[in-house]
């Protein structure tokens, strides 16, 4: 039993039209964020104006996004269960990356938020405690995740 014509047409049009469609949400929400972080997000503290940078979030969205795409094209496919399984690898490899970036651009907000404290706070946190903090957050976040994905992609390893 192998793939009809309308199954390999419908998933090759679900991937394109999904990755187009994608790609306009994209760029439209980084205009948009940007547009507004001009305007509303601007923190300014005595010196060079400091900015959240929220565009940044936006690649793991993208990542997801991908990875439900490449899923949604499969089901309509008849594939080898090897190959459905090669799918779902990749699928986690880029789940896992957008958790990564997502959560290491969370660790990276520390910074925006010490400057968003009045002077008195920020002297009573030392860069070097925070530098220190922010890498153990890195290297529990990559543990953490490469865990998940031992743990629940048990047939690749």
């Amino acid at each position: 039993m192998g793939n009809g014509l309308w199954q390999l047409i419908a998933s090759a049009a679900i991937l394109l039209v999904g990755f187009v469609l994608l790609e306009i949400a994209w760029r439209s929400a980084n205009r948009r964020l940007e547009a507004h972080l001009e305007k509303k997000l601007t923190l300014k503290r005595g010196g060079p104006r400091e900015t959240l940078d929220m565009p940044a979030f936006l690649p793991p969205f993208r990542l997801a996004s991908a990875a439900l795409l490449i899923r949604a094209a499969e089901a309509l496919l008849v594939i080898p269960v090897e190959l459905r399984q090669l799918l779902h690898g990749v699928e986690a490899f880029f789940l896992s990356l957008a958790v990564i970036l997502l959560l290491f651009q969370l660790v990276r907000i520390l910074d925006t938020l010490r400057l968003a404290l009045s002077p008195r706070v920020q002297d009573t946190i030392s860069e070097q405690a925070l530098r220190k903090l922010k890498g153990f957050l890195r290297i529990t976040i990559l543990v953490g995740v490469a865990t998940v994905v031992i743990y629940t992609q048990k047939v690749f390893f």
